[in-house]
């Protein structure tokens, strides 16, 4: 009997260790097609997708059509008096790699008074563990074209579940920075951080960003 139970560890050995391996990994968040708030250049797999809540006051979904598109909706989640606004948020792939992703897309609002919105493009570069992302964003429709922003974020991941994540939205009057933690606990992800908005004749001061996210 000794000797089968040494042989089946043996065979069996190599077989399951990738799989031990894989399920003490921490799943990867679909939502990192965001950080914060600013898109990066990942893309949804095909048949997958998140419901978000975004800093407990904006609902939104986002599903992916095929690995190369994926789109969505919002709304705010709590309107005191007049009207709903809603919006749509298709988001196509321009380059797919291990170590460089890239995509573009807009948030297209519409309302009774109009519709306009932001046109974006993020690139991501980096590994599993640290990635960069670069991205530009262009007002358009209703929204002034002046309303334009360079986008700057940094993903780290520092433990199985968690990750370090900053970024900021610079445009030409100031910009906005949020720094904080993701959590990853398989199908559901918390954000937890502070924004800071800067501007050149206002005072510093911090509030707090949540955001919850639901991968399916």
């Amino acid at each position: 009997m000794r000797i089968i139970a040494a042989l089946l560890t043996v065979t069996l050995a190599p077989a399951l260790a990738p799989r031990a391996l894989a399920q003490a990994a921490a799943p990867e968040p679909v939502s990192s097609t965001r950080l914060f708030v600013m898109p990066t250049g990942h893309t949804l797999p095909g048949s997958s997708g998140y419901l978000d809540v975004i800093s407990l006051g904006v609902a939104q979904f986002q599903a992916g059509a095929t690995d190369w598109f994926s789109f969505g909706a919002g709304t705010p989640s709590l309107v005191f008096g007049g009207e709903r606004p809603v919006w749509v948020t298709p988001k196509v792939a321009l380059a797919r790699g291990r170590r460089v992703s890239a995509a573009a897309g807009t948030v297209h609002v519409f309302s009774s008074g109009g519709s306009g919105g932001f046109g974006y493009a993020a690139v991501t570069v980096g590994q599993r563990a640290t990635s960069l992302t670069l991205g530009v964003m262009q007002g358009y429709g209703d929204v002034p074209d002046a309303v334009r922003a360079l986008l700057v974020g940094v993903e780290h991941r520092r433990a199985g579940h968690t990750r370090l994540m900053v970024e900021a939205s610079v445009f030409r009057s100031g910009g906005l920075v949020i720094a904080g933690v993701r959590r990853v606990h398989h199908h559901f992800t918390s954000d937890f951080g502070m924004a800071v908005p800067i501007a050149a004749d206002s005072p510093v001061v911090a509030f707090p960003v949540i955001n919850f996210g639901w991968r399916f």
